[in-house]
C-alpha cells in the first residue's frame, strides 16, 4: 500500500509517483530536482534532435489530423512557410536561441511592418510549436517563453476638447436621464 506521494513538474509536465516509503519517495523527488536542474542548464539531453523544418512538418500535419479548425490550420501553415521556414532552415530546432527569436520579430515588424497583435500570435504560435515538441522530446527548453509579449495598441478616447462640447454633452445626458425619470 503507498501511503507517499511525491510530485514535480519539468517542462510544465506534471510526475507522479507513489511509496510505500518515506525514503523511496525523498530519493526519487531529488533524483527528478536533479534532472530538472539538468534540462534548465542544458545538460540532459534525451532529445531526439530534428530540424524545424521536418519537426514543422510532423507538427502541422499532427494539427490538421487532430481537427484543428481550418481557418487556423491554414493560418498556422501560411505563418510557418513564408516567415518562419525561410529564416530557421535546416537548423536543429533545439539550437535555436531565444535571441534569434527575438531577432526574427524585430524582424517581422520592421521589414513586414506588422502590428505588435500579430507579432505577439506569432509568438504564440511559436510557443506551441515548442510546447509541443518538448514534450515529444525533440526539445529541452522553450525558448519563446523568454521572447516578452508586446504591449496592444490603445484605443483612442473622444476627448471632449472645448467648453461648448461639453455643455452640449451635459446637455443632452441631462434630456436622457430625465426622460427615464433617473435624475
Amino acid at each position: 500500500m503507498a501511503k507517499y506521494r511525491s510530485s514535480i513538474r519539468i517542462n510544465g509536465k506534471l510526475t507522479q509517483a507513489r511509496f510505500s516509503v518515506k525514503a523511496d519517495a525523498d530519493n526519487w523527488y531529488h533524483t527528478k530536482l536533479r534532472e530538472k536542474e539538468l534540462i534548465k542548464h542544458g545538460l540532459n539531453l534525451p532529445l531526439t534532435p530534428i530540424n524545424i523544418e521536418d519537426y514543422y512538418r510532423m507538427w502541422i500535419s499532427y494539427w490538421k489530423s487532430f481537427g484543428k479548425a481550418d481557418s487556423t490550420y491554414r493560418l498556422y501553415q501560411v505563418r510557418m512557410e513564408k516567415f518562419v521556414l525561410p529564416s530557421f532552415i535546416r537548423r536543429s530546432l533545439h539550437l535555436i536561441s531565444t535571441q534569434e527569436w527575438e531577432d526574427f520579430f524585430c524582424k517581422l515588424i520592421s521589414t513586414r511592418k506588422i502590428s505588435s497583435s500579430t507579432r505577439n500570435r506569432y509568438r504564440s504560435m511559436l510557443h506551441k510549436f515548442y510546447v509541443d515538441a518538448i514534450k515529444q522530446k525533440y526539445a529541452l527548453y522553450n525558448p519563446i517563453t523568454a521572447v516578452d509579449k508586446l504591449p496592444g495598441p490603445i484605443a483612442p478616447y473622444a476627448y471632449l476638447e472645448t467648453t461648448e462640447e461639453c455643455e452640449r454633452y451635459l446637455s443632452a445626458a441631462n434630456k436622457v436621464c430625465s426622460s427615464f425619470y433617473l435624475c
